[in-house]
């Protein structure tokens, strides 16, 4: 039976109204479903990285009616703008192609549809500056978040914005759980990622003296920090502008108008620009921009998460960020047989693993984070939060941190993230579309590698 074949009768599995195609080299879903979970699963099923594009998943969950929150201006503030660059999102990786396009003697627009930069999940995460670990070597996530890491250390010199390279730690809780450090450490020296390293738990004492009672050891990842993303994407933004470009807030983009391959013109709610060149940047809406521009090959199923802020005193108990091992997680509490043990650390290793865990951060104001959860949800903009969620969340992170207590929360924020179904970023030129560059799927580690990217942007950008 053939790939395609066997994706379609697994998909039809979950629900016979649910259409399956292949079109322009992407695997197409249509139909509705009565769960979220459902449209989800379908959109996971389908991926086969080596074969298509991506998944473009356009399945309907019954009787919900998605919105997007628009500026309420309306007006020609930019009507008849020609610029050279157009970029749609002013988060981190939009700003940070701002600036670093602001180094060529072009025209730049930057759109923003909130009311300032950062409003989406650029402002809405713990702020880790990762290593990547566990990514494959051939992932863009890997590419970008290694350049990304090592870029960090100058960036804040030259912007003035807080960062601390400090480490990151993997907590384990049993002596055969060690095997999964010693994988780890392989893998960092074939991604070239250094000082990696096993701590027994004296040594781990050692750089964190408050390690849970629980923690038999851990992998040390000395490449790992923290910074305040907003504070990074506010700083872009600023050095963009002092070069010269212009970012235009409150201003959705609606449309799109296309000829011959290439976009003839974007149009907003402050009139209608005619760019040379877009770069979509547009986070959980990109895309929605890349299906405007004729380009779409994926689709982002926004991924909610909550974090927790913990008062000041209690920032002294974590000096970098922990995170429990996955093994650790399933394994809690449960007898586990040779088997099992080797499917938790495949299942540790996976580069398709959606998630790191929940972790315990310090952050460079002195407090600490504790999250975020993963939560699949059709809204693109629910940053709504609930006492459930946070009360689970802190629940299990009393575990890590154990000197926390209910009383030393002081706030508690949610982001949605943007995957794609592959689980990768799709930094990439326009496939349909002439004149779009694409910079979608930027999820974790996406405020470690959007300095990267940004260069990368640029670079394609540059030579038009």
């Amino acid at each position: 039976m053939s790939s395609f074949r066997s994706k379609v009768k697994k998909i039809k599995a979950l629900s016979p109204n649910i259409e399956v195609t292949e079109e322009k080299g992407c695997i197409v879903l249509r139909g509705e479903a009565d769960q979220w979970e459902t449209v989800v699963k379908a959109g996971r099923l389908a991926v086969d990285r080596k074969k298509y594009y991506g998944v473009i998943n356009d399945i309907r969950l019954k009787g919900y009616q998605p919105k997007e929150k628009l500026p309420s201006e309306k007006d020609s503030l930019y009507d008849g703008e020609k610029p050279d660059v157009l970029i749609i999102g002013g988060g981190l990786t939009g700003c940070a192609a701002a600036r670093e396009l602001s180094r060529y003697r072009l025209n730049i627009m930057l759109v923003e549809k909130g009311a300032d930069v950062a409003a989406g999940q650029s402002s809405r995460n713990g702020g880790a500056v990762h290593v990547g670990i566990n990514y494959s070597p051939s992932s863009q996530k890997n590419y970008f978040n290694y350049r990304g890491n090592v870029m960090y250390s100058r960036l804040s010199k030259e912007l003035d914005f807080p960062f601390e390279r400090t480490g990151h730690l993997m907590l384990i809780g049993a002596k055969w759980e060690k095997i999964l450090p010693k994988l780890l450490v392989m893998n960092s020296k074939r991604l070239h990622i250094p000082g990696v390293r096993y701590l027994n738990r004296e040594q781990l004492l050692k750089i964190e003296p408050y390690a849970p009672s629980w923690a038999y050891g851990a992998l040390y990842m000395p490449t790992g920090g923290f910074t305040s993303p907003y504070k990074v994407n506010v700083a872009l933004a600023e050095n963009a502008v002092t070069n010269g470009v212009k970012i235009c807030l409150n201003t959705a983009v609606l449309d799109m108008e296309t000829k011959d391959g290439k976009i003839y013109s974007v149009k907003t709610n402050r009139g209608t620009i005619y760019p040379k060149l877009v770069i979509n940047a547009a986070g959980v809406y990109a895309d929605v921009i890349a299906q405007m521009a004729g380009d779409r090959t994926f689709t982002i199923h926004p991924r909610k998460g909550t974090d927790i802020i913990l008062d000041k005193k209690v920032g002294k108990y974590i000096r970098t960020t922990e995170v429990k091992s996955p093994i650790t997680v399933l394994g809690k509490g449960r007898k586990l047989g040779a088997a099992e043990r080797i499917k938790m650390i495949k299942f540790a290793l996976s580069h398709e693993n959606t998630s790191k865990g929940i972790a315990v951060i310090h952050t460079v104001d002195k407090n600490m984070i504790v999250g975020p959860d993963v939560q699949e949800i059709p809204d693109r903009e629910d940053v709504t939060t609930d006492r459930e969620t946070t009360e689970r969340i802190l629940r299990e992170q009393m575990q890590v941190a154990e000197k926390i207590k209910p009383s030393d929360v002081i706030a508690y924020f949610a982001g949605v993230r943007a995957p794609t179904y592959e689980e990768d970023f799709q930094v990439r030129k326009g496939i349909f579309c002439k004149n779009i560059l694409e910079a979608a799927g930027i999820q974790s580690p996406g405020a470690t590698a959007a300095p990267a990217i940004g260069v990368k942007l640029a670079h394609w950008a540059g030579l038009i």
